[in-house]
């Protein structure tokens, strides 16, 4: 029954650091959208939020670092946040073709973050 819960545990927290970042991309969006304004430091970084400490210095590296998709996970994720970090940073500069290109590079960087954690849900169900 432990494993179970452990399992669930698990599972449920991949699920929510995915949605974490679908909100912290959507915080990208919604200022270059101009509907929130923000600075590039207003957001945080790829070591800073849920996902990061889990990896860097939580269970998930605890229990999973030696498993392939989570090995993958860190380049895309801390570009992710490169790019969103810059698309603010070039909009506020009034450069919003650089931020669209940036935001762009975000999203494919995303998809590649959703793509680890869908292949890391699918190593620890087995």
């Amino acid at each position: 029954m432990l494993t179970t819960i452990d399992g669930c545990s698990e599972q449920s927290f991949v699920q929510a650091a995915s949605l974490d970042h679908i909100i912290w991309k959507s915080q990208v969006y919604d200022h270059l959208s101009n509907q929130i304004r923000l600075s590039d430091n207003d957001i945080e970084g790829h070591n800073q939020c849920r996902l990061g400490e889990w990896c860097n210095h939580g269970l998930g590296n605890q229990k999973f670092s030696h498993l392939r998709s989570f090995q993958r996970l860190d380049e895309p994720h801390r570009q992710m946040h490169e790019y969103g970090k810059a698309a603010i940073a070039a909009f506020n500069q009034g450069n919003e073709s650089e931020a669209i290109n940036q935001a762009h590079m975000m999203e494919s960087a995303s998809n590649q973050v959703q793509r680890c954690l869908n292949d890391l849900l699918n190593e620890i169900e087995n």
